[in-house]
């Protein structure tokens, strides 16, 4: 369930509040937000929507709960297609090598995240902003 009470529009948002086990995604529109107010409640999550690149809040008053999370860790890369087999070689002679295995694809940067907050309370917060794994590279070709 995603819910979150807003004031305004996004870009001039006065308050944003995430309420206790609930799960608020920040849209592309929402990069920078300059709030009165950031509520989020015990077990509030933070998560982005796709294209979301950075997140710079400043928010004069902050009230963070218990086990809060701000999820901004890349995507994982995909995985490569499985390089081609070599020819055979003709009677008497060694086949050819097989092609290489291409590398898989890289994962993404995690969201770069800044808050400027004056806080009231907080509770504790996990932010993970880690880079997404890279994908699997391909096996290389069987030989001819």
């Amino acid at each position: 369930m995603t819910s979150a009470l807003l004031s305004a529009s996004a870009w001039s948002l006065t308050t944003l509040e995430v309420p206790t086990g609930e799960t608020y995604t920040v849209a592309v529109d929402q990069q920078r937000l300059s709030l009165t107010s950031l509520t989020l409640g015990d077990g509030a999550r933070i998560r982005f929507a796709d294209g979301v690149s950075q997140w710079q809040v400043r928010a004069d008053r902050a009230v963070i709960g218990s086990d809060v999370l701000i999820e901004g860790a890349g995507a994982s890369g995909e995985t490569t297609a499985v390089s081609a087999k070599a020819q055979s070689g003709s009677s008497c002679k060694d086949g050819l090598a097989g092609e290489n295995g291409a590398k898989g694809i890289d994962g993404s940067n995690g969201v770069s995240i800044r808050l400027q907050i004056g806080l009231v309370s907080l509770g504790d917060m996990l932010i993970n902003t880690s880079g997404g794994h890279g994908g699997i590279g391909a096996q290389g070709g069987n030989g001819g």
